[in-house]
């Protein structure tokens, strides 16, 4: 007789062991029959430097040109709604943005120095934040991971 149990059908032999085996083998066979969708390469064909100097800034809270303007072991980033790109550097505890055109960098907040403070952006303080997100309205959610809090930045925009 056979019994059906899950996916697998077991079979019941006169001195009543189950075998699964047969089973087991035609669901395997069926499995390396069955072609892979492959996914596609995908090449980058051009890779470039978009902001930092590959030099450690000599200050911290810089603002200026993107490619002229060092950054400190940029860490996490992510992508506001207007295309601009958020990360954050952790051992000079702060945040930055580069604009939506990849033209500068602006600091968003966090004085440099590590510390616990609400307030404006340049005026609050982190410590050693890692990780970073955005919402749809352009508000900032930053784990501020010294100070074992989510902190919330409003939408920042440019001039």
């Amino acid at each position: 007789s056979s019994v059906v149990g899950g996916p697998v059908e077991v079979e019941r032999s006169r001195n009543g062991t189950e075998t699964e085996k047969k089973a087991a083998q035609e669901t395997e066979k069926a499995a390396h029959e069955t072609p892979a969708e492959e996914a596609p390469e995908i090449e980058f064909t051009h890779v470039t430097t978009v902001a930092g100097t590959g030099s450690l800034p000599t200050r911290s809270c810089e603002s200026g040109p993107a490619q002229s303007t060092p950054v400190h072991h940029p860490f996490d980033m992510c992508v506001g709604p207007d295309g601009s790109i958020y990360f954050l550097e952790p051992e000079l505890h702060q945040i930055r943005v580069l604009s939506p055109d990849n033209k500068r960098i602006y600091h968003v907040a966090g004085t440099g120095s590590l510390g616990l403070r609400d307030g404006v952006g340049h005026s609050a303080m982190f410590d050693t934040p890692h990780g970073i997100s955005v919402d749809r309205s352009g508000s900032l959610f930053v784990a501020d991971t010294g100070n074992h809090r989510i902190r919330c930045l409003r939408k920042f925009e440019f001039n």
